[in-house]
């Protein structure tokens, strides 16, 4: 039966490079019946950085070509609200946690160069910008990847910021779109 899924060396091309053309033709020949995301996470279920790093390439693929089909975030024409309400991420937004240094690895395998997966725990936000593209921006400990992380499931704002804080880098991410109503 033929696959009516897309051809992975086009939709998936860094990682089928950081997999390599044995891995793709495996796929192709065996199990093109299920998506190839699906079968990356199957087949790198494991817990060493290198099948961490190959899951993290293909969700992060995965979500660029999604996001690219969605309109620009557009601003809440609301405030943010009340300590009690449950918000949660966008999702017309991604916000890809990893542990194999996805950055390094997308930068190299774009410059042609070898990706090397290694430790680092960090956060890339991709936004839809409208046009076909995606605005990636890259988090740290210092940025807003922690308090974006607090929402990935509905959650009270209440929960993640005390009344006594400062809300500024909440309203910021609110007023971005980043966050909707639970």
């Amino acid at each position: 039966m033929p696959s009516t899924h897309v051809n992975p060396r086009e939709r998936y091309p860094l990682t089928t490079r950081y997999l390599g053309d044995a891995f793709v033709d495996a796929y192709l020949a065996r199990h093109a019946d299920r998506p190839f995301l699906e079968h990356v996470q199957a087949t790198h279920a494991g817990g060493l950085i290198a099948d961490r790093a190959a899951r993290d390439l293909a969700r992060y693929e995965h979500e660029r070509a999604r996001l690219a089909a969605l309109p620009k975030l557009a601003a809440p024409k609301e405030p943010l609200p009340g300590e009690k309400a449950r918000v949660m991420l966008s999702p017309n937004v991604s916000l890809l946690m990893y542990g194999a240094d996805l950055v390094g690895m997308v930068d190299a395998l774009r410059a042609g160069e070898r990706a090397v997966p290694r430790p680092k725990r960090s956060w890339l936000l991709l936004t839809p910008t409208g046009d076909g593209e995606v605005r990636e921006k890259r988090l740290t400990r210092e940025d807003e990847g922690w308090l974006l992380e607090s929402f990935q499931e509905p959650t009270a704002l209440g929960d993640v910021v005390d009344p006594a804080d400062d809300r500024a880098p909440l309203e910021a991410i609110w007023k971005r779109g980043l966050l909707v109503r639970a």
